[in-house]
This record gives structure tokens, sequence and C-alpha cells, in this order.
């Protein structure tokens, strides 16, 4: 607060004015110089055209300004007050406020670069999202021409069947952060060997980093690297990190992935000779909705948030990523740190599902019931299905899929949860509490949250697949045991 005496020049000040205008306690303070000094010339300019303005019309006056230390150091400062006059109508006297608003522009700051970046997130969003989808439909278009040679045909579903793939990951991503963000995701911990995930992540990413001509070099240091981890979310970082690699590496490059131990941690590291990191981008790479490459041409593609979720799910296993780049040509590397478990690796089932081959696609003719209220989605599984040897029966909504039970009496039932009439949880629920206890029920959903997982188990389902299900891992599934479950 301040008392100005405008007849002499004369100020009062309290205790607080040193602290926001950088002065050292009890320095005298006696001048409305002592304010005008630590302000920028083109503020202070601003702030007496303000009084001159308030002074005249007799009004309250209000101003935002830096304050400039001598260290350097800026800070913000809102200030308002008045005038008062004498009998012949002068101003004699002004008492105000000023107010430290450094937090809050920083918070300002924050946010605008913060929607700035989502602004342009969205934008890359919508590209990577047409990439795919222009590519579909050519490929459609082409398999609807009735003359097309037979290799241009199976050029066409290659092609098809890689864009849906870049789709379904580009949605998992987007899920993935949803999820971590709000601590949606919960890890599902084993004892392992880390070799083993290794391992499984360099299989998953191999025909990516082959097709790219890249030669790829993985080191793992010999004996147990146990870890109690999540199996399935240190793949997926694992493989992140991979893919990563090969995209940001020109054709025929190299990658390096070693594992080892490292004063009682796993260190695993990802290393390329790749285009690199310029400085000014490492601190921000593993930042939600930070892009390295944001030009036009973006060569690369992704949405960038590929780093944002290894981040969130290493940290969520209680370690640290870090990345390393001597500047944009010279390749990167990037760690991952995690403690070793007190414990020997579990040998047992959750380790062996790492390695496990995947069951034969063929399966025994079984009496499916196929319930989706999609009638694109519906009558193409159906026909896949009875392709491979089914008896289909297909119903679009719960109650259909309740009397279509009664009298098919399915060994498979194949059940969407978005339903018209009743949910697919009721639907189950109707079955079991009907007798038909041997059936297989499989929810086939886009509701994958944990919590929609759970209420499946509930409900009566021995499986959940998320929407769009890998047909061999159905049938898997529908051939017999050992598939995981809800």
């Amino acid at each position: 607060m301040w008392d100005w005496d405008l007849r002499s020049g004369h100020v009062l000040w309290n205790r607080h004015h040193e602290a926001i205008f950088g002065y050292e306690p009890g320095q005298p303070l006696r001048d409305y110089r002592d304010f005008a000094d630590r302000l920028s010339p083109d503020d202070l300019q601003a702030i007496e055209a303000d009084f001159r303005e308030a002074m005249d019309a007799r009004t309250e006056y209000r101003f935002t300004h830096r304050v400039i230390w001598p260290s350097g150091t800026i800070r913000w400062v809102e200030g308002h007050g008045r005038f008062y006059y004498d009998a012949d109508g002068r101003p004699v006297r002004s008492l105000g406020i000023l107010t430290d608003i450094t937090d809050l522009k920083r918070a300002e700051e924050l946010l605008r670069e913060a929607d700035r970046r989502k602004d342009e997130f969205l934008a890359m969003l919508a590209h990577e999202l047409r990439n795919p989808l222009s590519a579909l439909s050519n490929a459609f278009r082409l398999l609807r021409l009735p003359a097309l040679a037979d290799h241009d045909r199976q050029s066409a579903y290659d092609i098809a069947e890689r864009q849906l793939h870049n789709l379904v990951r580009l949605i998992d991503d987007l899920l993935d952060v949803a999820r971590i963000s709000t601590g949606k995701i919960h890890l599902k911990k084993a004892r392992l060997d880390a070799a083993m995930v290794v391992a499984r992540a360099v299989e998953s990413v191999r025909p990516f980093i082959e097709a790219q001509g890249h030669e790829l070099t993985v080191s793992v240091e010999g004996g147990p690297l146990p870890l109690e981890c999540d199996p399935t979310r240190l793949e997926q970082i694992l493989a992140n990190l991979l893919n990563n690699a090969a995209k940001y590496t020109d054709e025929g490059g190299r990658i390096w992935l070693s594992a080892g131990t490292e004063g009682g941690e796993v260190v695993i590291r990802v290393r390329d000779n790749g285009v690199g990191i310029a400085p000014e981008m490492q601190p921000k790479l593993f930042d939600l909705f930070a892009q390295v490459d944001t030009s036009v041409d973006r060569s690369h593609g992704g949405l960038g948030i590929g780093l944002a979720i290894v981040r969130m799910l290493v940290e969520m296993h209680g370690g640290r990523v870090s990345a390393t780049s001597e500047g944009p040509g010279k390749g990167s590397e990037f760690t991952i740190r995690l403690s070793l478990s007190p414990h020997e690796a579990d040998t047992g089932s959750e380790a062996a599902n790492l390695t496990a081959a995947e069951p034969p696609c063929q399966a025994k003719s079984c009496r499916i019931l196929l319930v989706d209220d999609n009638f694109d989605s519906l009558q193409s599984m159906a026909l896949l299905l009875e392709l491979n040897g089914h008896e289909v029966v297909t119903a679009q909504d719960g109650p259909t899929a309740v009397v279509a039970a009664r009298e098919f009496r399915p060994d498979v039932v194949l059940l969407d949860i978005g339903l018209p009439g009743m949910s697919g949880y009721d639907v189950a629920e109707t079955m079991r509490r009907e007798g038909m206890t041997d059936a297989l029920l499989i929810a086939v959903s886009g509701y994958t949250r944990e919590k929609d997982r759970e209420r499946a188990r509930h409900a009566g389902f021995n499986h959940h697949l998320s929407k769009p299900v890998e047909l061999g891992s159905l049938l898997a599934i529908i051939k017999g045991p050992g598939s995981p479950s809800c």
C-alpha cells in the first residue's frame, strides 16, 4: 500500500513494497522515484498517462506493469488507487494498492502455451487420421474394379490392412494418454525376467524395422534381469521406443538395444543414428502434445504423444526415462531405469505367456451367436466366422439376442455391450440366469476401461476383447482354453 503526497513527492510505503520491488529490507523509500526506477520506460509512460487521465476525470486508476530487479528478475505487479483533491480542485494526495501477480502471469503464460500446443495437436490429429483414411478409401476403390489384376488386388488388401492397423494404433495411443492422465490405468505386475519382455518387444517391431532397411543389434546381459512390472506395459514402452528409432532414422540406418544391470537397477537403452534431437527440444521431449517435427510436410508422421506415454508408464513403475542427443543428424539415445526386483523372476504362467506361441487359428465348428447393433460390423464378422467353418446366427439388439440364445443354444456368444433395448451386460446376466452356463461369452466392445472389464466379469463374460477384434486372437479363444480372459 502507499500514501503519496503530490505536493512534496513524499511517499509512505508499507513493508511489502520492499519485497515486491526488490529493495533491501529497511532501505529508506520516500520518493516516487523509488517506484519509477524499477519500471521499464515504456511501462512508466503508460502508467503516468493513466494517472493523468484518472486525475482529470476524477476516477480510479488501474495499471499492470513489470518490475525489473537489479538482478534482472522480472516481476509483474497490478496497481489501483485514486486521487484526492483540495478545496480548489487540485490533486494533493493519492492512496493505492500494489499486488504482486507474477505467479498469475506465469500461470496465464503456461495456459496459453498449453492451448497453443493443444491446437497444434488437434491439427496433427486431423492430419494423421486423414492419411490412413485416404489410403483406405483408395484401396476400396481399387477393389471395386472388376478387371483388377490379382497382384494389384493383393496390394490393395495389404494397403487396407496396414492403414487399419495405423488407425487402431492412433486410437489406442489417444486412449492410453487419457487413461493414464486420469489415473484409470492399473498395472498388473508380475515378477519376471526383463530379457523375456525385451525379446517380445523386438519381435513385435522387427517387421517394421526390416521394412525400413535398418540393422538392429540387440545385446542383453547374461543372467536374469528380475523385475516386478506389468509385462504388457513394459513391452509397450520398449516397442514404442524401437518404433520411434526406426521412424526417425533414414532408410538403412542402425539401431541398438541393450539391457543390463547397473547399481541395483535394470537399465535398457535404445540408440539410433537417426535425425537426432535439437538441444531446445530435449527438455520438452516427453511432454504431452510436444512435437519435434512441426513442419508442414510432417515427413515422420505420428501424434507426438508416444514419448509422453513412455514417460507416464515408466514413472508408474517407479522408474525413470531420459533422452540424450548431440544434436540434429547425430542420432539419439533413450535410457530406461527400473529397480531390480528383490525376488527371483517368476517362471510360472505369467512369464511363460510372454513367449508362448499364438495358438493356430483353426477351430472346430461352433454354433456362434453374434450380437452387434452396427450392421456392417455384424455382417462382416458373421461372414468371416462362417468362412472359418462356424454356424452363425445374428442379432442387432438385446431382447432379440436373448430370444435367439434360447432358440439357438449357442456354444459361443460374441456380444457387443452398447445395444438397443438391453445392454450386453444385461443380456449376459439373463443368459447365465436362464441356465446357459456352458456357453462361452465374449464381450466385444469399444468400452475398454478396467472398470468395463470388471463389470464384464461380474456379468458372466469369459473374455473381453476391444474393437476392432484381431481375427486370429478371436479364433484362438473360440478353439479352447489358454487365452487371456477378462
